[in-house]
């Protein structure tokens, strides 16, 4: 398969464009007080999951968050301030956790050298383990195990995805044990690690399944009560009354300091957290008592729905403080989804209080679940704004989450955007609608001609609403719903509107993806002040964004103009990559088709149902992009030349790489200052990443197969200890 020459050409254009996206967290967004927040650019939070691990290799912890939502790694730096909270969040340390990564992801030290271990889930229903090293003092992982097994035959060990396993030194023996629920349920499974008991070298290579019923009790699953005594003593259950486990979150730690440990439990139905209390010891587990509504003592915890538990020291004070989060990914609150309780007890007797049940999620831009984020100057001051719709926020007495419009106004300048928190419900686009409206995905124009612009808003069920704008005596916008089901358009689900004069006759004309991954081109052939769209291309420039085997795509367009005058489609996705179209002003008639220039932009990585919004916010010249994420968060990217995302390039660095071109075989030869461990990333010719390996050999001569790329032009990338080398390499 060899690059065309309009693909190529169109690739050159871009980088000589600058069209190469890197991302920013430093712009500064405020609450609404004028408060910075602390990383307003984190992506959000639905369903975090929480550690810690020394990521800069500092000597102080830091906080690793995976989100379950979308499946989303968030480093925050630790600055060690004492009893306080500090942290600063480091997207560049995100790109060294496995790209793989989902439902459930956890570090700790598991191989006793003093550096994190990564425990995560695999697709059928076992436990990967990937092992901590540092390279260039960032906290990087290799997968050392395809999963876990125990037994001499190698059966894998059981943790259902849905569910979150307990790993932790069970019987104090030094080594990292596991508690899981099989898929049967009702009973917990105990892996105990070998190591110790067969003189192995501290790790995970050996395990035994030593219980079927640890603990001695069993989850019924209709109620989150636990019936102790179930087992007999014998610590094995018997078969009766089994019923199949609909998934349960579990952490063990000794609460008492009697040296066993005690379990938390959550479970998928119910809102609350159950702790046994363990009066057994560290290696036969008996519980025998019940905390129904833990932390009873103080608030109990009640967090929509299935809570997770996790125990870090938050605050740098000594303590492990409690952290619960809710695991459904869909039925969950994700707005009110992380309590933090602070432990004022000791480190061995520990006092959880309540503290708040936004902690973090207060501190970045979320709006609960599915941002949908669109430009527009909203009090009339030169400055583009950002109005986020959204799925929806809580769940209402019926049910039923009820979608909002958020307002983030720039009160920044024309070269710095800075934005600030106006209104979580701008508008109040709720109480205009006969019926609650979700997912409402909102943008705007003049559609009445009287130069102020009026916003269109899209829904779940693929409606289309007309809001006029009539301006505040400030100037803001103050937009009054005129049309429910605007103009009769139905495109069946998830709309995503875009206004945009498409064919540049000064008319705005209506571009809308929906749930097939799709986009319609409703052309205007109205007036300035009287639209009339009509439908003109249902499958335009043959855009189709859904991934091999899936029925839906969820695309989400953007049209903007770069530079040279001529349009670039940005489309967004469910799979959460961004697809890039050139060449469409003349193919906007049906069959036509626009020329993809990416099928995953720039490599961004931003997680499911990406929804990108296009403008150019710092008066620059070149196009920025903010993405709305599945987990209610926003991502910032600008733009710049891919050499600009390779700094620092060195001269004379008496490195040969040859032949140049080549037919698939490439020699490197580095210098002492290069070797060994050198990070490899070859780029091809849109930005896109694709390779990315360690020369981890001694020796200085490398090389390297790349008979798998397409011919074309590449970029390679070495890096070692501050030392930078960009060479462009033509693979034929």
């Amino acid at each position: 398969m060899k690059i065309s020459f309009l693909t190529l050409f169109l690739c050159l254009t871009q980088l000589a464009s600058a069209q190469y996206f890197v991302r920013k967290t430093d712009v500064v967004v405020q609450k609404q007080d004028g408060t910075a927040l602390a990383f307003p650019w984190t992506s959000g939070m639905n369903n975090p999951q929480f550690s810690t691990a020394d990521f800069d290799q500092n000597g102080t912890l830091d906080l690793f968050i995976f989100d379950r939502g979308g499946d989303k790694p968030i480093v925050l730096l630790n600055g060690g301030t004492p009893n306080q909270v500090d942290y600063t969040h480091a997207a560049s340390y995100e790109k060294n956790l496995p790209a793989d990564l989902h439902d459930w992801a956890l570090l700790l030290d598991a191989n006793c050298d003093g550096i994190a271990d990564l425990f995560s889930a695999t697709a059928n229903n076992g436990l990967q383990f990937y092992t901590g090293y540092y390279q260039n003092s960032q906290l990087k992982f290799t997968a050392s195990n395809t999963q876990l097994t125990f037994s001499s035959n190698d059966s894998t060990i059981t943790v259902p995805v849905y569910d979150l396993p307990a790993i932790a030194d069970i019987n104090n023996d030094g080594d990292i044990d596991v508690l899981s629920f099989d898929d049967a349920g009702g009973y917990i499974q105990y892996y105990e690690n070998q190591a110790v008991e067969l003189a192995l070298p501290c790790g995970v290579q050996k395990f035994q399944k030593l219980s079927h019923c640890w603990g001695g009790f069993f989850e019924p699953g209709i109620t989150n009560i636990l019936e102790l005594d179930h087992c007999g003593g014998q610590q094995t259950p018997t078969a009766d009354g089994r019923t199949r486990h609909p998934g349960s979150a579990l952490l063990a730690t000794d609460l008492d300091n009697d040296g066993d440990k005690e379990i938390i439990l959550g479970d998928i139905s119910f809102k609350n957290l159950v702790m046994a209390t363990n009066t057994g010891t560290a290696t036969l587990a008996n519980m025998t008592a019940l905390d129904a509504e833990f932390p009873s003592y103080n608030q109990p915890v009640d967090t929509y729905i299935f809570p997770a538990t996790y125990l870090v020291d938050i605050n740098n004070d000594g303590l492990k403080d409690m952290l619960v989060s809710p695991s459904a990914r869909v039925q969950s609150e994700h707005y009110r989804c992380v309590w933090l309780y602070q432990n004022i007890g000791t480190p061995t007797i520990p006092n959880y209080q309540y503290v708040s049940d936004t902690f973090l999620v207060s501190q970045t831009i979320d709006v609960n679940r599915s941002a949908k984020p669109a430009f527009v100057d909203e009090n009339n001051d030169g400055l583009l704004d950002i109005v986020v719709g959204n799925y929806g926020y809580g769940v209402d007495d019926n049910n039923l989450f009820v979608s909002q419009l958020a307002l983030y106004r720039n009160v920044g300048t024309a070269t710095q955007p800075a934005f600030r928190l106006i209104s979580r419900n701008w508008g109040n686009v709720q109480s205009q609608f006969a019926l609650p409206r979700v997912a409402i995905s909102p943008t705007f124009g003049d559609l009445d001609g009287d130069n102020d612009p009026d916003m269109l808003l899209g829904d779940a069920d693929g409606y289309i609403h007309y809001f006029k704008n009539t301006p505040n005596a400030d100037g803001s916008a103050n937009m009054v719903l005129f049309q429910e089901q605007y103009a009769g358009i139905d495109v069946f689900q998830q709309t995503s509107p875009q206004l945009v004069d498409v064919d540049k006759d000064g008319l705005l004309d209506l571009v809308i993806g929906h749930h097939n991954g799709t986009l319609q081109y409703f052309r205007n052939n109205g007036t300035a002040t009287a639209p009339n769209f009509q439908v003109t291309n249902n499958f335009l420039g043959k855009v189709d964004v859904r991934q091999l085997g899936s029925p839906t795509g969820h695309s989400t367009p953007q049209l903007a103009l770069w530079n040279d005058n001529t349009f670039r489609l940005v489309v967004g996705s469910e799979s959460g990559r961004i697809y890039m179209y050139t060449d469409i002003e003349n193919n906007l008639a049906p069959n036509s088709q626009f020329t993809p220039i990416s099928n995953d932009l720039s490599n961004l990585d931003v997680g499911a149902f990406a929804k990108p919004a296009l403008a150019d916010l710092n008066n620059d010249g070149l196009v920025d992009v903010v993405v709305g994420t599945y987990n209610g968060g926003l991502l910032y990217y600008q733009q710049s030349d891919i050499a600009d995302a390779l700094p620092n390039v060195p001269k004379n660095a008496n490195i040969r790489i040859y032949p140049n071109p080549t037919n698939g075989q490439l020699t490197i030869e580095l210098n002492n200052n290069f070797a060994p461990n050198t990070q490899l990333l070859i780029y091809d010719i849109c930005g896109k990443l694709v390779l990315s390996e360690t020369l981890s050999s001694a020796q200085n001569t490398h090389t390297l197969t790349l008979g798998h790329l397409p011919s074309g032009v590449y970029m390679l990338h070495l890096r070692n200890n501050g030392l930078n080398l960009v060479q462009k390499v033509v693979v034929r």
